[in-house]
Formats: C-alpha cells, sequence, structure tokens
C-alpha cells in the first residue's frame, strides 16, 4: 500500500494533514494515524512488520488493541481513497482511476 500520488503529507505546528489537490481536500490526522501513513509508503510492509514497529512505540497500548487499531485505520484510508494498493503490474499512475 502507498499514499495515493495526488495526496501530499504535510505537517505544520504538531498538526499532520493530508491535502488532495484539485479540490482541496484535508484530512486532519492524530499522531498514531500519521505514523502508519508514514510505514505505506509503497515498500510493502507486511501486517506483522507494521504491527511490530507500533508496538515498539507504543508500548503501553495492548498488542490484541493495536491490531484493530491498525486495520480500522488502513480501511478507513482506503475508502477516503488516500491509501492505494499497488497494481498487479505495479505500474501506471493512480490519480485518473477515481480511486
Amino acid at each position: 500500500m502507498r499514499v495515493k500520488a495526488a495526496y501530499q503529507k504535510k505537517r505544520t505546528d504538531g498538526e499532520f494533514l493530508i491535502v488532495m489537490s484539485p479540490g482541496l481536500h484535508i484530512h486532519f490526522l492524530n499522531e498514531s494515524a500519521a505514523f502508519l501513513l508514514d510505514l505505506c509508503d509503497g515498500r510493502s510492509l507486511g501486517t506483522d512488520e507494521i504491527l511490530e514497529r507500533f508496538a515498539q512505540r507504543y508500548r503501553e497500548v495492548a498488542e490484541e488493541t493495536l491490531k484493530e487499531d491498525i486495520r480500522q485505520t488502513v480501511q478507513e484510508f482506503l475508502q477516503a481513497g488516500i491509501l492505494v494498493t499497488e497494481d498487479v503490474d505495479g505500474g501506471g499512475d493512480d490519480r485518473d482511476r477515481g480511486q
């Protein structure tokens, strides 16, 4: 998974934003959602590796809670069109796919 090409990640004054132009769609993210989005950079990290990185960063949170929060946030990012899954052939530009 990776961030859709039309979106840009911004960090200003301690706030995490995802901005899409044209149309200027802005999504405000909390710190953990921004961290998850940073991990979804197209390197194909597996669920276990993402969970491990979250567990290292958020040691006070139970693993099952982290797992469910990650699953739910990824689903929300996919539904909002912020994240896209890679093509089978890995090519092409996702901007005109309506995702």
